[in-house]
């Protein structure tokens, strides 16, 4: 297969996280509309920005199976680590890093 180019990285990463996006919402039920929507919107843009990165650069495999593959991996999980991250965030609002990273190295 041809290697990809970038309209074509772009759409198979957004078709990917996309469809990754869709199939969580088969597993973690939204309580909406609108919160399925953001949901499948936050997995796509986060998959259009990472697939390729990952694809090509980590993996260096530029076909559009293994984007696709990457991309419906990313768009997966995305929600889970953005709202792990967000959580961590919140609970330590307001600690300074030194405060953080000072209690991560007492434990």
């Amino acid at each position: 297969m041809e290697p990809a180019t970038g309209i074509l990285i772009k759409a198979v990463s957004a078709a990917g996280g996309f469809l990754g996006g869709s199939s969580l919402l088969v597993y973690m039920k939204p309580s909406s509309l609108k919160e399925a929507i953001m949901r499948v919107l936050v997995t796509t843009v986060a998959a259009t920005m990472t697939a390729p990165a990952i694809s090509l650069k980590l993996l260096d495999n530029d076909s559009p199976e293994v984007l696709g593959g990457v991309a419906f991996g990313i768009g997966f999980i995305a929600w889970n680590v953005l709202g792990a991250i967000a959580q961590f965030f919140q609970n330590r609002q307001g600690q300074d890093i030194k405060q953080i990273v000072k209690g991560a190295t007492d434990d």
